[in-house]
């Protein structure tokens, strides 16, 4: 994934238009931020039943999982600025 991270969206006369780019990038962003808003946070309640350890696990795999939605949100918004940067 990192090997296409720099390319972007270039504004030109037969692309898809600038505003079009923008509307998109920015929809997809909004859609990533209430999905890191929505993305079920672990209670420890719901895991000592499991055992010790299994409230820490729920919370590492939360982190990892709200850490890579926002991985792609930072992707999405830096293109986004690049486009919104482009005359």
């Amino acid at each position: 994934m990192t090997e296409n991270k720099d390319i972007q969206p270039l504004v030109h006369l037969n692309g898809s238009g600038k505003k079009n780019l923008e509307a998109q990038y920015r929809e997809a962003s909004d859609a990533l931020h209430d999905a890191l808003a929505k993305l079920p946070r672990p209670h420890a309640r719901d895991y000592y039943p499991l055992g010790d350890d299994a409230f820490k696990k729920a919370r590492a795999k939360f982190d990892a999982q709200f850490a890579a939605i926002d991985e792609i949100r930072m992707q999405i918004e830096d293109t986004l600025m690049q486009i919104v940067d482009q005359g």
